[in-house]
């Protein structure tokens, strides 16, 4: 499994989060992403999106309906990024694509 950051931008994005809950976040969305790869190359995103900031992790192989249930490890780690996303004021989506599931995560650029 290839991560290519190429769309994560060198400057900073503005956005307050409390940066412990935002690693878990990422950390579970990214694991849960690495889990169900098949062997295809990640692409996680970043950017500012009018008030908010919006993480994306392109090119999964999570099934879009992960947050509607639990019966697998990443499920788990999506329903927890996804609590933990509301509690900061956020939601998290899966949208199943062509080249895959796209999970994003939408942040208030408040959010902390």
């Amino acid at each position: 499994v290839e991560i290519d950051p190429s769309r994560v931008p060198d400057a900073t994005v503005p956005g307050r989060a409390d940066p412990q809950s935002m690693e878990h976040v990422l950390d579970a969305a990214i694991g849960a992403a690495l889990k169900t790869s098949t062997g295809r190359t990640i692409t996680p995103e970043l950017q500012a999106d009018g008030p908010g900031v919006v993480y994306r992790i392109r090119h999964t192989g999570m099934d879009p309906t992960a947050l509607e249930r639990i019966d697998s490890g990443a499920a788990l780690r999506m329903r927890i990024a996804s609590t933990m996303v509301r509690r900061l004021g956020g939601t998290v989506r899966l949208t199943a694509e062509e080249d895959g599931t796209t999970v994003e995560i939408a942040l208030p650029a408040g959010a902390n």
